[in-house]
């Protein structure tokens, strides 16, 4: 049973205005306004020693020996922070502290949250066509090694008591309703984590030294729902990956994206090292909004160019023994990120952005391709499922006219033409 409005406030809140818990209309539990806001009036304030964050969370281990007892305070220092938050979620679900606030935290969040992940494999079998199938499939073999390390690192302790959904639970809570700080780390925070998304939210939360403050973004009436935009980039992949819906407006006006793995490049005998550069493994992201049609792919711009392309690359070995790629273009060191912006700047600007192009297009059909390829062995699919792969499907179709035409206008250049026809001579 869900603790009362007012037992969870006065529990959580220093500040508020006057509001309530509701039950709102096909989304769940949400924050309803009981009295007229203004732009920029503070709805309410949780104090940072009342959320579940590092800080507070090192406080507990102070005070609870079964839960400090997971790690050494070296190992646990180094820990991070979206661990840690999994530990305490947790341990919190199987322990009989009846009297801890965070109980009562807990007894408000959901038992299920309907993310790919948590899927049963016939429904992840759906997305197949879509960009969310391989991501699924790799999230739930990392928090399943993830686990399995848990079993064998701690298994004479207390984390041998979490059974694997356990964990897949917890990483879902913590996806799904998790506030990230400046700093970067991130806390979950009672009360304010009810505040569900709408692409035109009317509120917006901020960090203090010593809280995390609700202020309304413009003329809140009372009855209204205090709403939250979880991401204005966030396509329809992304939020079905992270909080097990898509909202009904993404791609009716506003924006669709689809973020892709770029596949490595058997023919280039550079990938590899290419690769080493960079952070995480490299993504392309195509994008409708009102502006129009985009793509962006950092990574690209440095995947196309040819050794002879740099002004030297070659292998060096750091301080640390690691071997690293240095390399110039066109006699000026740079990053990946910063790479197109050079390249803006080159006399063979034409020949390079074709080439980005031409692979751009490659990675688009292939896209395109397997999503209708999947219509013929999928016999049926969840319903969030079926739309997911209905609108990447419609935006890979618009944007490959797009596409076609940069290709067809670069091909035409004078720039490319000579540097072709350099090339048969050279031949």
């Amino acid at each position: 049973m869900h603790p009362s409005s007012n037992e969870l406030i006065n529990a959580f809140v220093k500040k508020c205005i006057k509001l309530e818990i509701a039950e709102i209309e096909g989304k769940g539990r949400g924050l309803r306004c009981l009295e007229k806001c203004d732009s920029g009036q503070l709805l309410l304030e949780i104090p940072l020693v009342k959320v579940i964050c590092e800080e507070s969370i090192t406080e507990y281990r102070k005070k609870n020996k079964s839960f400090a007892s997971i790690a050494e305070s070296e190992e646990w220092d180094v820990m991070p922070s979206r661990k840690q938050v999994l530990f305490i979620l947790c341990h919190l679900n199987g322990s009989n502290e009846k009297e801890s606030e965070w109980n009562l935290y807990l007894s408000t969040l959901p038992s299920y949250i309907d993310t790919p992940v948590q899927w049963p494999e016939s429904d992840i079998q759906g997305l197949q066509g879509t960009s969310l199938f391989m991501p699924v499939l790799a999230k739930q073999n990392f928090l399943r090694e993830e686990w399995e390390e848990l079993r064998t690192r701690y298994g004479n302790l207390w984390p041998g008591k979490i059974t694997l959904s356990d964990w897949i639970h917890a990483d879902a809570l913590y996806n799904s309703r998790c506030l990230e700080r400046p700093s970067g780390n991130t806390v979950l925070s009672p009360v304010i984590d009810l505040c569900n998304h709408s692409n035109s939210a009317n509120s917006r939360w901020d960090f203090t030294s010593d809280a995390i403050q609700v202020y309304a973004q413009k003329t809140i009436s009372v009855g209204d729902e205090i709403t939250f935009n979880y991401g204005s980039s966030k396509g329809a992949g992304e939020f079905l990956f992270s909080y097990g819906f898509i909202p009904q407006s993404i791609g009716d006006g506003t924006i669709d994206v689809v973020k892709i793995l770029i596949p490595k490049d058997p023919n280039d005998p550079l990938d590899v090292v290419k690769r080493s550069c960079c952070k995480r493994p490299p993504m392309i992201e195509f994008a409708s909004d009102p502006t129009g049609l985009w793509w962006h792919a950092p990574f690209l711009y440095f995947s196309i160019l040819n050794i002879q392309d740099f002004t030297f690359f070659h292998l060096e070995q750091n301080e640390y023994g690691d071997i690293e790629p240095q390399w110039e273009f066109e006699g000026q060191r740079t990053t990946i990120e910063e790479l197109p912006k050079l390249i803006l700047k080159s006399s063979l600007k034409d020949l390079y952005f074709l080439r980005v192009f031409c692979l751009v297009e490659q990675l688009a059909e292939a896209a395109l391709k397997h999503n209708l390829e999947s219509d013929q062995y999928i016999s049926s699919r969840k319903g969030v499922a079926t739309n997911l792969l209905l609108r990447e499907r419609n935006l890979f179709t618009k944007i490959l006219p797009y596409l076609k035409g940069f290709i067809e206008d670069y091909a035409k250049s004078e720039v490319v033409s000579n540097y072709l026809a350099t090339q048969d001579a050279e031949q």
